[in-house]
């Protein structure tokens, strides 16, 4: 009989939790295998901006759930050396304001932003241009650094290098704290 309850209770923990997760706005964006565009979850509408799924895979992103989570910076500094623009572009979704109250996450979000921008310029900026991130939070993190671990000038020559993009003015001035 307690095995029934147990079993009973546990069914319905699990049937209201997946009821709950499908109801709701929750902002995501579903970018579709094979299809290198974003829509809107709900509305079915595009997303102002182009994922480039190399690795074909299908991602779903909620917002509310990538802000100031530490597993997507984490999953970007084990992908660092051939991230999909998936990867990055879920780790700038992280940033957020209300991510000011957690110490470790701005420090590992501060450190990773300027590896990903001294390794990847391109997608970076690309991504900062088109993909619906918190850009100017962005570019006021990139005016302090957390460590000198990446030269600014290496990083800026390193952008000079990538072809011409609105957002490589301002990223440039905010690494020059201007």
């Amino acid at each position: 009989m307690i095995k029934l309850n147990l079993t009973i209770l546990i069914i319905t923990g699990l049937f209201s939790f997946f009821s709950c997760k499908q109801g709701g706005n929750d902002n995501s964006i579903v970018v579709f295998q094979g299809n290198k565009s974003a829509v809107n979850k709900e509305d079915k509408t595009p997303i102002n901006h182009v994922v480039e799924n190399k690795r074909e895979e299908s991602v779903i992103v909620n917002h509310d759930s990538v802000r100031c989570n530490i597993n997507f910076i984490v999953k970007l500094k084990n992908t660092m050396e051939n991230p999909s623009e998936n990867d990055v572009l879920n780790f700038l979704y992280t940033f957020d304001e209300s991510c000011s109250a957690s110490v470790e996450f701005l420090e590992f979000s501060n450190e990773i932003l300027f590896q990903i921008l001294f390794e990847h310029p391109d997608v970076v900026l690309k991504l900062l241009s088109h993909g619906n991130v918190k850009t100017n939070l962005i570019l006021e993190v990139l005016k302090s650094p957390v460590n000198d671990k990446y030269d600014i000038k290496d990083i800026i020559k390193r952008i000079d290098e990538t072809k011409e993009n609105e957002m490589k003015n301002k990223v440039k001035k905010s690494l020059r704290n201007e």
